[in-house]
């Protein structure tokens, strides 16, 4: 119990660092498909990625001693089918008349082994067919497939990292873990009978995509912030003579103002499938983009920078005259970068449709495309 113990604390805590790599590319596909993600999709998924997780450090650990790894050699492989049976026969005294055989009969090697096998590949089952809509022959064998694979990771010792396989390759084992995918489809209405189906989910994705989050609009910022980036790149490269002030100006007219006024969003808002228009009238002015971007692009998504340069100038005796003027500056852009991104917390969590600040101050707006 202790090896299992160890290899689920492994499985929580490495699952914040592959949660972290998963989560852009889960929020870009929900996001231009649906427009949104309920908390239920949410949930679904990163258990389903932190169950995975589970069952392979189960496979895997513990690793050998460095005094085992170097006596390992070969590979360790069981090809007869069913050799669990004949275990169960040999090795333990079952009688199906003697109750007094029971508790010992569970506690054998034979027994425990396979029925953790079982269980442990039935909530796959449960997956594929609640979430993922599989049939119970693709279950089956879908089950089949990352068992093979879990076997393969063992009989190359783990990908060649040791000179041997330090667990046995059991043809057994593919069996009873398929099997288990498959008895977990049988079973996963006892389970999921009380949660919404996968359509109602995605139909819940579309009614929630129809105005645009705070989480979607961030996702285009950035994508939008990492193109002025790239621009200002090649501008400082073709360009060695401008300041960063006029370079910084170029990019935003390029990346930002004149892609929204031309079709109304930028090559981020485009990505993520929403773009902006005038709350005031049906055409959007100059002056409406560039208050509203300036407000995002140069105090809001730069406010751990203010903060920082703030509190390096007020370390800095004010000697002279400028280092306390930039010190105020760059706190009042910190605070309110701070206050913006406090309200954009509030509606994201409120989950409504009220203007932000940048918005009000611009008459402006975002719809979705999708």
């Amino acid at each position: 119990m202790k090896v299992f113990g160890i290899a689920i604390l492994s499985a929580f805590t490495s699952f914040p660092f592959i949660a972290f790599l998963f989560t852009l590319p889960f929020l870009i596909y929900n996001y231009r498909k649906f427009g949104a993600i309920p908390w239920l999709k949410i949930l679904v998924i990163y258990s389903f990625v932190l169950y995975l997780l589970n069952i392979y450090c189960l496979i895997i650990l513990p690793f050998p001693s460095s005094a085992q790894a170097r006596n390992l050699h070969g590979v360790k492989m069981q090809l007869i089918p069913f050799m669990f049976i004949k275990d169960f026969l040999t090795e333990t005294d079952f009688d199906l008349f003697n109750p007094q055989t029971y508790i010992s009969t569970i506690k054998s090697s034979a027994v425990y082994v396979v029925a953790f096998n079982l269980i442990m590949f039935m909530p796959l089952g449960i997956y594929l067919r609640y979430y993922f809509k599989f049939s119970l022959l693709k279950t089956f064998f879908i089950s089949l497939g990352i068992s093979l694979f879990f076997e393969i990771t063992q009989l190359t010792g783990l990908y060649g990292i040791y000179n041997g396989s330090y667990r046995l390759f059991d043809v057994d084992d593919l069996i009873v873990n398929s099997t288990g995918g498959a008895l977990g489809y049988i079973i996963a209405p006892i389970f999921t009978f009380f949660l919404p189906s996968k359509n109602e989910i995605d139909i819940m994705s579309y009614e929630k995509g129809k105005h645009v989050s705070v989480i979607r609009e961030i996702i285009a910022w950035c994508t939008d912030f990492f193109i002025m980036m790239t621009v200002s790149l090649f501008i400082i490269i073709f360009f060695p003579g401008l300041t960063m002030v006029s370079i910084s100006l170029i990019s935003f007219i390029f990346v930002i103002i004149l892609p929204i006024k031309i079709s109304g969003n930028t090559i981020g808002q485009r990505f993520m499938k929403y773009r902006t228009i005038s709350t005031k009238s049906t055409k959007l002015d100059i002056w409406q983009i560039f208050v509203r971007n300036l407000l995002i692009f140069y105090v809001i998504l730069p406010t751990p920078l203010y903060l920082f340069f703030a509190l390096m100038y007020f370390c800095i005796s004010f000697s002279y005259f400028y280092t306390f003027v930039f010190a105020l500056a760059f706190f009042i852009l910190g605070l309110m970068g701070i206050a913006m991104v406090i309200q954009m917390v509030i509606r994201w969590i409120k989950d409504d449709n009220t203007l932000l600040f940048y918005e009000k101050i611009s008459n402006t707006k975002n719809i979705s495309t999708i």
